[in-house]
């Protein structure tokens, strides 16, 4: 890995990676040396998140009709009710029973995990980081404390106006989630 790569892309790549049943995450520095973090060991701040709201008042037609691309963002701050909205809409519980979700899984392994980095006034409330979604109890645990967004930037093939959003979500995928169940086909299931 290059020098000064972000913690974040050394996650996503690992998480990405058939390596058993729990992800590892590589911490990298700006010297570029690494140190090997597991997942449970990344600790750090979590924050339950206000309930999501079950009614919207567009209906997906229009949502479809009206998406644009937006490369200019605005640098006022969003709300932790906007962002809660968001992460839920991603892989939110959406049923009684715990196991349905607001994006559908092969055999319910949810291999699909949301990361997002904001800086210090990005989220009214929410202190600057890379943070992880938890779906079972809709909260965010802090798994970095630095502003990632550059970095994550960077990373995306240099789309550096993912770095002046207030929030820049990621998706990642633990394979071996459904390769576990799967074998080599669950790749194709995620």
């Amino acid at each position: 890995m290059r020098s000064g790569g972000s913690l974040f892309l050394a996650c996503a790549l690992a998480m990405s990676l058939v390596i058993g049943a729990r992800p590892v995450c590589k911490a990298v520095g700006a010297s570029g040396a690494t140190r090997s973090v597991g997942q449970a060991k990344l600790g750090g701040l979590e924050v339950k998140l206000p309930a999501p709201e079950l009614k919207g008042s567009v209906s997906v037609e229009d949502a479809i009709k009206r998406r644009r691309t937006v490369r200019r963002f605005s640098s006022a701050p969003i709300t932790l009710e906007a962002l809660s909205q968001v992460l839920w809409s991603a892989q939110g519980i959406t049923g009684a029973d715990g196991f349905k979700r607001a994006a559908p899984s092969a055999g319910a392994t949810f291999p699909i995990e949301v990361y997002f980095a904001c800086g210090d006034k990005s989220v009214k409330g929410l202190r600057k980081g890379l943070w992880r979604y938890v779906p079972a109890g809709h909260t965010i645990k802090r798994v970095a404390t630095w502003d990632a967004r550059a970095s994550l930037a960077r990373d995306s093939l240099g789309q550096m106006w993912a770095a002046e959003a207030p929030v820049t979500v990621a998706i990642v995928c633990d394979y071996s989630r459904t390769t576990g169940r799967y074998g080599k086909r669950g790749v194709r299931y995620v």
